[in-house]
């Protein structure tokens, strides 16, 4: 595996006396971060090619998503715990890791929580993290290169809330081939492209404070890896084309990237952490 390059804003301490919240921090945080394009050997064939569970074969000539920037926030002030025995207005019988919201969808512990920590649409303090370079490219594993903390990482009092992470564009050349025997696309493959830019936020929650009797300084390890069930639900013998030859350009198909974001949400960003009084 690639080595992680660390972004240390506890350094800048020194240099500058910059806060989020007037008064002296409460604590500093720092971040690594790596990226990691390859699949694992079972959702391969013979030839390289992305398995997907709908018996497709996927030859990638280019798949890229653009990371700009990482954010780290707290929770909001006066924002509510998430507690499942005790669900938030508009949510009731939560179980199994979700709760039943009113409008009649499963909602996720970890994204009540999200909104909870976010208080009533207004986010906490946080810092923001240039990424330079910063990409998730196909079999490519690599360490991602963070600048410094916009206005500094001293971190003032309060609960943490997440790591979001913004993807600005997404850019895939493919070339699908049929593995069920049944003739669904031409035995040449059907090419697709496609270029988005999404402003797609991907989004975990995070536990720990900045307090009294808390950790002075941590870190957070972060990965961007992709999703091995990202095509998994694509149709691709039904995108209409117009020749036997032409390229299936994606760019404006709605419920294509509908699909892709959703699975881009579920498995793409991992965060973990450590502390050092």
């Amino acid at each position: 595996m690639g080595h992680l390059v660390r972004s240390s804003c506890v350094a800048l301490i020194a240099l500058s006396s910059c806060a989020l919240e007037p008064g002296n921090p409460w604590g500093t945080i720092s971040f690594e971060a790596q990226s990691n394009g390859a699949l694992p050997a079972s959702r391969l064939d013979a030839q390289g090619r992305w398995k997907t569970s709908s018996n497709y074969l996927i030859e990638v000539e280019k798949l890229r998503l653009t990371i700009p920037s990482l954010r780290m926030s707290l929770a909001a002030a006066g924002a509510a715990d998430f507690d499942p025995a005790n669900p938030p207005p508009g949510y009731s019988l939560c179980h199994n890791g979700h709760c039943h919201h009113d409008d009649g969808r499963l909602v996720d512990y970890e994204d009540i929580a999200l909104e909870l920590a976010g208080g009533a649409g207004a986010a906490g303090p946080g810092v923001t993290i240039p990424v330079m370079d910063g990409a998730l490219s196909w079999r490519e594993e690599k360490a991602l290169t963070l600048m410094a903390c916009q206005q500094g990482c001293e971190m003032p009092r309060g609960k943490w809330a997440s790591l979001s992470a913004q993807l600005s564009s997404i850019e895939l050349s493919l070339r699908i081939y049929d593995d069920s025997g049944t003739d669904r696309l031409p035995a040449e493959g059907l090419v697709v492209v496609g270029q988005i830019n999404p402003e797609l936020t991907l989004q975990r929650q995070l536990t720990g404070a900045f307090g009294p009797q808390e950790a002075l300084e941590a870190k957070l390890k972060v990965a961007f890896r992709l999703n091995p069930k990202l095509f998994d639900t694509i149709a691709w013998s039904e995108l209409s084309v117009e020749s036997a030859t032409a390229a299936v350009d994606l760019s404006g198909n709605t419920s294509f990237w509908e699909e892709v974001s959703e699975k881009l949400a579920e498995d793409t960003l991992v965060v973990e952490r450590s502390f050092d009084n």
